[in-house]
């Protein structure tokens, strides 16, 4: 099972741009103490997407939560395979949200 402690959890945001738009400019600079990104969310071939190709380009190890993404579409379930497997060919880590860990909270 894969961990990320709770000191890796520095940001959160919730968005309404295609991409984490922090600014990829604010996301680098938090590289030093965020060493790892789990990414979920709504519209995976637009936001999610963008988000994952975006963070793994500025050198974070990304992990999708392959069934916290979803699709507007009635084949989403298809869909939603086919981009995970796009996504992780892209360097994502991809598992289940029950196989990551986020550690500890408190």
């Amino acid at each position: 099972m894969e961990s990320v402690s709770d000191r890796n959890i520095r940001l959160c945001s919730s968005k309404q741009e295609p991409n984490v738009n922090l600014s990829w400019m604010d996301l680098s600079r938090f590289r030093r103490t965020v060493n790892r990104l789990v990414i979920c969310g709504l519209m995976t071939p637009y936001c999610v997407q963008s988000t994952c190709l975006g963070a793994l380009a500025l050198g974070y190890p990304v992990t999708l939560a392959a069934d916290g993404v979803s699709i507007d579409s009635k084949q989403v379930a298809k869909l939603i395979k086919e981009w995970n497997v796009k996504l992780q060919a892209a360097g994502a880590v991809v598992n289940p949200t029950a196989e990551i860990a986020f550690g500890s909270v408190g």
